[in-house]
């Protein structure tokens, strides 16, 4: 059996959907160091204090400093909570039917059944006879996921059968997404059959075509997260394929002609963003540009010293201080979820959004139709704040 870490190198089970539909994207990640994000850190620290306190909740015993998250808070507190409150209902129903149930938080899972090595981390995991339920926290906020044919909870229970399958003769599988920052609890059943028919099939080939050091590129939505983003050469041909045609001015297109670059505008905005920021790190280390160069951007004025500051102030007579009332999340932040909702509720409005095109078959929000608008209320007194 392989020896696990957190992910396979060979094939991550997170970048799985990536891998399976672009496996050229691989062998172009290979050696690209990963960049840590402020999310990112920001979901390690959830994950450590949810397997704590859930491991508790489970009657396990288990210790965290939270003085060493760096990202801690009451509303971190409360999301886990909220949680563990979830996958403790799991545990109940597997108990309806199975007495001796077997939870496992945080466990590395593994397979060799492709050869070399497939192996991540579960979040939670309940086995009883007959069933399998996975639970996979996403902490993030910007992409909702969704567990239908989730190929990351795919391949973590194919390694959990794999590994627990004969003691448990498992022929159900619940696989499900718990993204409390969006209120998204999203669950989705296959049977042990059809996860193998894909496993042995579409995995597979995924998996064979890696091995084999495939240069087999198809960019799309799962590009978005990959290391090769800014150097790959399909995804910028297929972004510059439309800025290349030669549109006549909005009011002159047709809709298809429209649509079509509304399907592009936002993968190619963020790829645009994504090589200038690959450039920028690139002159920070040393490259040089032919045309471009590193230059100092602008900046705002800052006190030298705003204890001093404010006791000038204070002498000549005039308050150096502005009193404002929290935003909606820092105020629930200060003070935990239960409490904002027994004092805050009552005070909280949330005024519309503004008006922005999404696309029919990918989202689920009402259409607003014309004949309901009042454009000067819309976009006067509109709020794009998620809070």
């Amino acid at each position: 059996m392989a020896s696990p870490t957190s992910h396979s190198d060979l094939f991550s089970p997170s970048s799985g959907a990536r891998l399976i539909a672009c496996p050229g994207s691989a062998k172009a990640s290979k050696g690209i160091p990963e960049k840590i994000s402020l999310f990112s850190s920001e979901g390690t620290d959830a994950h450590e204090l949810a397997s704590v306190r859930l491991l508790n909740s489970l009657g396990e015993k288990a210790e965290i400093n939270t003085g060493d998250l760096t990202w801690y808070n009451k509303e971190m507190e409360d999301h886990i909570a909220g949680y563990v409150s979830y996958c403790n209902e799991k545990v109940a129903e597997a108990k309806e039917k199975t007495k001796d149930v077997v939870t496992m938080v945080e466990q590395q899972v593994s397979t060799d059944r492709y050869g070399e090595g497939l192996f991540g981390t579960c979040d939670f995991a309940v086995l009883a006879d007959g069933d399998l339920t996975i639970v996979d926290l996403k902490y993030g906020m910007g992409v909702k996921i969704d567990a239908t044919d989730n190929v990351q909870l795919k391949i973590y229970a194919l390694c959990l059968i794999e590994t627990f399958g004969h003691l448990y003769d498992i022929n159900n599988i619940k696989l499900c997404i718990y993204q409390p920052r969006l209120s998204n609890v999203s669950e989705w059943s296959i049977s042990k059959d059809d996860l193998y028919k894909w496993s042995d099939t579409i995995l597979k080939d995924a998996i064979r075509k890696i091995k084999e050091g495939s240069e087999e590129f198809h960019p799309g939505k799962h590009c978005k997260f990959c290391k090769a983003k800014p150097i790959c050469k399909a995804l910028r041909d297929k972004n510059l394929d439309v800025a290349k045609k030669d549109f006549q001015p909005p009011f002159l297109l047709n809709d298809e002609e429209i649509e079509e670059i509304l399907d592009q505008a936002e993968d190619i905005t963020e790829w645009l963003n994504t090589v200038k920021d690959f450039a920028l790190s690139e002159a920070i280390k040393g490259h040089k540009y032919e045309r471009y160069k590193l230059v100092e951007g602008r900046s705002n004025r800052k006190w030298t010293d705003e204890d001093e500051v404010a006791k000038v102030v204070k002498d000549a007579g005039f308050n150096p201080y502005e009193e404002k009332v929290l935003s909606v999340t820092s105020m629930q932040s200060l003070i935990g979820k239960k409490k904002f909702e027994e004092l805050l509720n009552s005070y909280i409005f949330k005024p519309k959004g503004r008006l922005t095109l999404a696309k029919r078959d990918e989202d689920k929000r009402p259409e607003v139709t014309t004949a309901e608008l009042d454009f000067k209320d819309l976009n006067e007194k509109g709020d794009n704040n998620n809070e």
